[in-house]
């Protein structure tokens, strides 16, 4: 009896198997086809660029691409993609956020909010800043490529400029609980730059977070408005947004 029940639970099992998806998950073949939760940082990622792209800037910032553990797709962002990996012995979780063009926008630390790596200037070592969350506010960030300007985080270049940068908090930004940078700049009447494509700026009140609007938004590098800022308020940015505030 033993000897015919056995090619029966065979078949069920193999039944039950290819009804449960047992079988070898369909290889993506383009970046829509990938769900988040994905673990797909290797060989069958469908965008080879952009992976090749992703293992560039992982490197730059000290790590070892064979390394990385748990990459998964995460939710799209303003400008592009995201995606999240998990790295070294405590297993702390980095985001990527890649821009339509399939350029790396940043990389940040889920553990310290700090963008390691951001696109346009050199990059941080991940090791100093995990070390060392106030790394990053006692050096200067220099741009790649043939420009000569420099970016303080202190957020300042002179006595009328004030640059706020997702994600450093320098002499105005504060980490709240929540992971955000909170900006509380001077009160007055500025002229604002985008330094980063789209970003949005928000002015919250400090005692009651309900009160709150967006006082400008632009969707291009270089695109500019001005605004007033109120007393008793601070400014909060889209992820990875960066703006110059020139005093008026």
């Amino acid at each position: 009896m033993k000897k015919r029940l056995f090619p029966i639970v065979i078949v069920l099992l193999a039944f039950i198997c290819i009804m449960t998806g047992c079988q070898k998950a369909a290889k993506p073949n383009t970046l829509k086809d990938l769900k988040s939760g994905d673990f797909v940082f290797n060989k069958d990622f469908p965008d080879k660029k952009l992976l090749a792209n992703m293992q560039k800037a992982i490197k730059q910032i000290g790590m070892d691409t064979d390394e990385v553990d748990g990459f998964y797709v995460g939710p799209d962002w303003a400008n592009g993609y995201r995606y999240y990996f998990q790295y070294g012995d405590e297993g702390t979780r980095y985001d990527i956020y890649v821009n339509q063009d399939h350029s790396v926008a940043s990389i940040k630390s889920n553990k310290t909010k700090i963008n390691i790596y951001e696109k346009g200037y050199e990059p941080f070592n991940y090791q100093e800043v995990e070390n060392n969350p106030d790394y990053y506010a006692n050096v200067i960030r220099k741009q790649t490529g043939n420009s000569t300007e420099e970016t303080s985080s202190d957020n300042t270049n002179n006595t009328n400029t004030i640059i706020l940068t997702d994600g450093e908090t320098g002499k105005y930004g504060k980490l709240s609980s929540s992971g955000a940078v909170h900006f509380t700049v001077p009160a007055g009447h500025y002229l604002a730059e985008s330094m980063s494509g789209n970003v949005k700026i928000s002015q919250v009140n400090v005692n009651n977070e309900e009160d709150y609007s967006f006082i400008a938004e632009f969707n291009s590098k270089g695109e500019k408005a001005e605004i007033d800022v109120k007393d008793g308020y601070y400014l909060e940015l889209t992820v990875n947004g960066k703006v110059k505030l020139t005093a008026k």
